[in-house]
């Protein structure tokens, strides 16, 4: 488990220690073939659902413009 963030640390420090933690989170899943498989798996799930939604959601894109 990831060890708490002392109080003291500024912003750039804390973010670049989150970014190590998930660096090393997804080079141990790269590592695991079957945990591997399962993320790409959610992924193309999540691919799909937000293809479905069409411009049903809130946009930022200005279409035709």
């Amino acid at each position: 488990m990831m060890e708490p963030v002392p109080m003291d640390m500024d912003e750039k420090d804390w973010q670049a220690q989150h970014d190590l933690e998930t660096l090393i989170r997804a080079e141990k899943i790269k590592q695991d073939k079957k945990r591997l498989q399962a993320a790409m798996k959610k992924k193309r799930e999540l691919s799909k659902a937000l293809e479905g939604m069409g411009d049903k959601g809130a946009s930022t894109s200005k279409k035709g413009s």
